[in-house]
């Protein structure tokens, strides 16, 4: 692939890092103040990282989790950033890119049941399209979302599974599997979206593999032993354990409506691949996306497709519309990146601009006189979001020193009270943006966080 024809596939990223850049976001609401708190006042050290993991895993399981990997790159992003959010977002904005980057290249490579001459421009489409899908940014918005460990890890496994020569002995079979897969489940539990793909793979790959039903069943043993433990795990725990399975809910999603469609027609797709070519080795290669896509909506059947969940799913629908752009309508290969460049480049600049200018607001907001003057003169101050409550008491102690009295909005008894507002992060109530209101501090208009003076009837 040529440097310019590279650096075309990769502009949406260099939209999203002159974006850091230029705003320069100040942290975020989700988990950015409790992890920073955490490292500022309990700093762990490379040596001692192993030992702090396994803590915080055993402490997980109480709410239905096991994510031994996650202390590692929460470390790694928070534990040198205290008051430097550049560094942190530079940091995970690499993060992103190489885990996005290593995922879809080890999906094309396993969808192809020989070398393919046209990996890198498969790739730089791929790229393409998976950034044109707008959950994506949440992953270079929020640090803290494990979804990029969850696509490394995958992405360890689809190399190993796809490898052609050398054939992997008998030894390297028996290791390499439990570690991988047990690798894959440490990161989040969602890994097991990518287990039954894992197991088309040990099925095909008899020229690797020398005897693929001894590999498919070692596989299968590992994979159902490691499901069923992170099912019991999430049944347990007092975030998950409230999960229930619902048919109706399934359809009152239009994203899950959306995916289910693509998938259907990726089997029809799939079936007129089999009438042409009759190759049941290349079928089930190519039918690895489909297969994922099927998997994901098992494992999210009941929960609402939304955001960062999303972004999951994303490199895998990239690679599939890749794949039907190359075999049935590659004459217009062209005409697709173009569209697709416009797209990503477009909706990049979108996300990154609004919700960095939201991230860069948290801290103008703060540091306005005006803010100040109302920390001292008046009662509470209320927000609708229950991250955003520890979330400004730290900032607002980092930033100015002072101590802030913020509480939840359903707490509030005023009549009069003054509250945060943010469209999208943290919205107010129907209730209260439509009642009398004064507002008192807007650092970028309409379009970011507000404080408003309420006075309710």
């Amino acid at each position: 692939m040529k440097l310019s024809r590279a650096l075309l596939y990769f502009s949406p990223l260099f939209v999203v890092l002159f974006m850091i850049l230029y705003k320069q976001p100040y942290f975020g609401l989700m988990d950015d103040a409790s992890m920073l708190n955490g490292y500022l006042n309990d700093p762990v050290s490379l040596v001692a990282l192993p030992q702090q993991a396994w803590s915080q895993a055993v402490i997980d399981l109480h709410g239905g989790f096991f994510r031994l990997l996650y202390p590692f790159m929460t470390w790694i992003l928070y534990s040198h950033s205290p008051d430097h959010p550049g560094v942190l977002f530079a940091l995970n904005f690499f993060l992103v890119v190489f885990s996005s980057l290593l995922f879809l290249a080890s999906l094309i490579t396993a969808t192809s049941s020989k070398n393919d001459p046209l990996f890198f421009e498969k790739l730089g489409l791929s790229l393409l399209i998976t950034y044109s899908i707008p959950w994506m940014y949440d992953l270079f918005i929020h640090p803290s979302l494990q979804e990029k460990l969850i696509l490394s890890t995958a992405a360890i496994c689809f190399f190993w599974f796809s490898r052609r020569l050398p054939r992997a002995s008998l030894v390297e079979v028996f290791l390499a599997i439990p570690i991988f897969f047990a690798l894959g489940a440490c990161s989040k539990s969602q890994f097991v979206i990518f287990f039954p793909a894992f197991l088309i793979l040990a099925w095909v790959k008899k020229n690797v593999f020398l005897n693929s039903k001894i590999v498919l069943l070692y596989s299968l043993f590992w994979a159902g032993l490691l499901t069923m433990g992170l099912v019991w795990i999430g049944q347990k725990g007092s975030y998950t354990g409230g999960i229930r399975f619902s048919i109706s809910d399934f359809f009152h999603n239009k994203t899950k409506i959306l995916l289910l469609a693509v998938a259907i027609f990726g089997c029809i797709l799939l079936y007129l691949d089999w009438i042409k070519a009759k190759d049941i080795s290349r079928i089930l290669h190519r039918s690895l996306p489909v297969v994922l896509i099927f998997s994901y909506l098992a494992v999210f059947f009941s929960w609402n497709l939304v955001g960062y969940l999303i972004s999951l799913i994303a490199p895998v629908v990239g690679v599939l519309v890749a794949h039907w752009i190359f075999q049935w309508a590659k004459k217009y290969k062209t005409v697709f990146v173009i569209l697709f460049l416009i797209s990503s480049f477009g909706i990049s600049t979108w996300r990154s601009d609004l919700y960095f200018q939201k991230l860069a607001d948290i801290r103008n907001l703060i540091l306005d006189p005006t803010f100040s003057k109302i920390l001292k003169d008046t009662p509470p101050l209320y927000i609708n979001c229950m991250e955003g409550v520890f979330s400004f008491k730290f900032f607002t102690t980092r930033l100015l020193g002072q101590t802030l009295h913020m509480e939840e909005l359903n707490t509030r008894k005023e009549k009069m009270f003054f509250v945060i507002h943010e469209s999208k992060l943290c919205p107010a109530p129907q209730y209260i943006a439509l009642a009398p209101k004064k507002i008192i501090l807007s650092p970028s208009g309409s379009k970011s966080f507000e404080l408003w003076q309420v006075e309710l009837p």
